[in-house]
Order: structure tokens, then C-alpha cells, then sequence
């Protein structure tokens, strides 16, 4: 489908009823920049958008899919080709959702693939030593439990299904939620790791005395574990970045 011309098709009708893109945004429950996205031909409507925006324009699903009014004739022959675009687009939206989701997560293993190796390499430390679990519940605690007490769980677990299946199959303002409560996880994840990490340190700092070379290797030892949680803390937050971006868009 063009989606330049379908946006034409879209403005061209706002302006004969006499709409701005903010009221047709209300009429449909959307924001004015979804509006405008559409007729600049930046995207399509959500597919729960379609059936209101076409009562709003006085048109047919057909006809706003052909980007044109259609007469009695070719009106079938159009039909079938808009529902073979749509297939072929929801078929390719999906491919690449998948294909986006493999490529985070193998960068993610990247990343820390590399650094374990490279410290490995160049200090001696085990790329073990970059697991810590006593570090990393918490962090994953505390955000689930500010997750649940703002009622965005639900949304959170919904962003990658998003990503999974295309954004043709939620409404915007599911969209919407799932881009806050990722944007919500990620600060509070970083936010979490970065006070786990000083708040450990602060208490290594009041029970260690270096009073010798071992009590000072010792704490050196703990500080480099406490200060994985802000590993993690920027981790997850740079996980969760492009899953935000895909959305967005």
C-alpha cells in the first residue's frame, strides 16, 4: 500500500469536513501527531483506528486502503489487492520484529561477552566473577515491585509481545503504555543498580581496615563486586533503549 498517498487521501478529507488534525484526533482517541504521521505518510492508522476514522471521513475500509474513492467498478479487484498488501505487510512486520529482537539480545550477549573476556585477558578474572546474583535479584525485585504498585506489569510483558507479533495487533494507546512502562523499568533498574552499588560500598568503606596489604586487596575484590550492580544497572537500561525506539516508532 502507498502509504503518501493514503495520507493525501486522509488530509484531503479532514479539510472537506472542515476538521483540524487535532479535532479529527479526538473524534478517533488519538494524539494530533498520530494524525500527522498518517498524512505524512509516515504510517498507517492502527487497524482498531481504521474502522472510526473511515465513519469520521464518510468512506469505505476499501477506500481508504486504495487512497481514493472508488466507483462500483474495480471496487472488488481493489479489495483483493489491499487484502493481499495487508497480508504481506503483517507477514513482513512480523520478520522484522523477530529479526529485531534476536539482533538486541545477541548484542546484549555481546557486550558482555566481550568485556568478561577482555578483563579475563587482561587482569586474570574469571568472566564468572561478572554474575553475581546477590547483585542482580534485587535489581530485578525492585523493579518488578514499581512495575506492579504503577499497574504497568501488564504493560511492561506486553512490549515484546509487540515486538513479537507487530503493532498492527494493539491499539495505540496499548502502545503507548508499553513504551512507558519500558522507559519506567529502565530508569528504575539504573536508578536501582547505582544505589545498590554506593550503598555497598559505603558499608565495605565502615567494616574493612586496611591495615594490611590483604585487607586492602580484599577491599578492592569487594568493590569491584559491588560495583557490578551498576554494570547491570546500565545493562538492562541500554536493553531495554531499542525495544523503546521500536515502539515509538
Amino acid at each position: 500500500m502507498n502509504q503518501k498517498l493514503i495520507g493525501e487521501f486522509i488530509a484531503e478529507l479532514r479539510r472537506e469536513h472542515g476538521l483540524t488534525q487535532r479535532e479529527l484526533a479526538e473524534k478517533i482517541h488519538v494524539s494530533d501527531k498520530t494524525v500527522s504521521k498518517w498524512e505524512c505518510g509516515k504510517g498507517l492508522p492502527e487497524m482498531s483506528n481504521i474502522p472510526i476514522l473511515c465513519r469520521v471521513l464518510g468512506i469505505s475500509i476499501n477506500e481508504l486502503l486504495s487512497g481514493e474513492r472508488l466507483g462500483r467498478e474495480g471496487y472488488t479487484e481493489k479489495a483483493e489487492e489491499n487484502i493481499m498488501s495487508l497480508m504481506q505487510e503483517t507477514a513482513e512486520h512480523k520478520r522484522k520484529n523477530k529479526s529485531a529482537m534476536t539482533t538486541i539480545l545477541l548484542s546484549l550477549f555481546g557486550v558482555m561477552l566481550t568485556v568478561s573476556v577482555t578483563t579475563w585477558f587482561a587482569g586474570g578474572l574469571s568472566p564468572v566473577m561478572f554474575f553475581d546474583l546477590p547483585s542482580l535479584l534485587p535489581i530485578m525485585f525492585v523493579t518488578w515491585i514499581v512495575l506492579v504498585a504503577g499497574g504497568q506489569w501488564r504493560a511492561f510483558c506486553r512490549a515484546f509481545s509487540v515486538l513479537r507479533k507487530g503493532k498492527q495487533e494493539f491499539s495505540e494507546n496499548q502502545i503507548t503504555e508499553s513504551t512507558e512502562a519500558l522507559e519506567v523499568a529502565g530508569k528504575t533498574w539504573f536508578a536501582v543498580g547505582c544505589l545498590l552499588s554506593i550503598s555497598t560500598l559505603i558499608f565495605l568503606g565502615g567494616i574493612l581496615k586496611m591495615d594490611s596489604v590483604e585487607s586492602f586487596n580484599s577491599l578492592l575484590r569487594n568493590c569491584a563486586i559491588a560495583l557490578l550492580a551498576v554494570l547491570y544497572g546500565i545493562a538492562g537500561y541500554l536493553f531495554l533503549l531499542p525495544i523503546r525506539a521500536r515502539l515509538k516508532k
